[in-house]
């Protein structure tokens, strides 16, 4: 795929091994997202549920569940998965 045609956006999944799980939405490329909020995980800088299960059972992994070529689309898309999939994780949304 061209580099400028590249789609950067999308959908991803944050996976602990006692299968917890937390949805989120990038505009910029997953690996530095990922690397973000492993970063934060480790200091309990931000996203406190994400830190406190860093904790408990170790680090996760990060899948990509979609991108999203168009950046006006991320935050619906992201919430029809949140609805779809019920993340114990995502403080925002009842669980």
């Amino acid at each position: 795929m061209d580099k400028m045609k590249r789609p950067y956006c999308g959908i991803y999944k944050i996976t602990f091994n006692d299968d917890s799980f937390y949805i989120g939405a990038t505009l910029g490329r997953f690996k530095k997202r990922f690397k973000n909020h492993e970063s934060q995980m480790k200091t309990n800088s931000v996203m406190k549920l994400l830190a406190d299960k860093y904790k408990e059972v170790g680090m996760p992994k990060f899948r990509v569940l979609c991108t999203v070529n168009n950046h006006k689309d991320l935050l619906p898309i992201e919430a029809q998965y949140i609805k779809l999939l019920k993340p114990v994780l995502n403080a925002r949304y009842p669980k």
